[in-house]
């Protein structure tokens, strides 16, 4: 099997607390379906992340923005669109990337 990154970012956190909590259900949801794919921790957050430009310079991401990634294990770069195309970040306005992952060992 192949290993792939889905990477989610760009989903705006709602101050209502009801909505977020649908938010993490439907994300709960999402990660249940494939729970068997996964390759590590089912949810790895990422949290106050920079963007770096070759101006040196830095931008902060908003706190309310959530991004993150899972890893799965699968037979093929489709199978791996088709678990990220039913991020529930897609349904609020988010982004998500699929990245296959290679492994690259340094000469000693």
């Amino acid at each position: 099997k192949r290993k792939f990154a889905i990477t989610y970012t760009g989903l705006e956190e709602s101050s209502d607390p009801e909505e977020r909590r649908k938010q993490g259900e439907e994300f709960g949801s999402w990660l249940n379906s494939f729970y068997d794919c996964l390759d590590g921790p089912a949810i790895n957050w990422l949290k106050d992340t920079n963007r770096i430009r070759l101006e040196n310079t830095a931008e902060i991401r908003k706190p309310s923005i959530s991004a993150g990634f899972v890893v799965v294990r699968v037979d093929s770069e489709e199978a791996a669109n088709s678990i990220a195309s039913r991020c529930p970040h897609l349904l609020h306005g988010g982004t998500v990337f699929v990245s296959e992952v290679l492994h690259i060992t340094p000469k000693a």
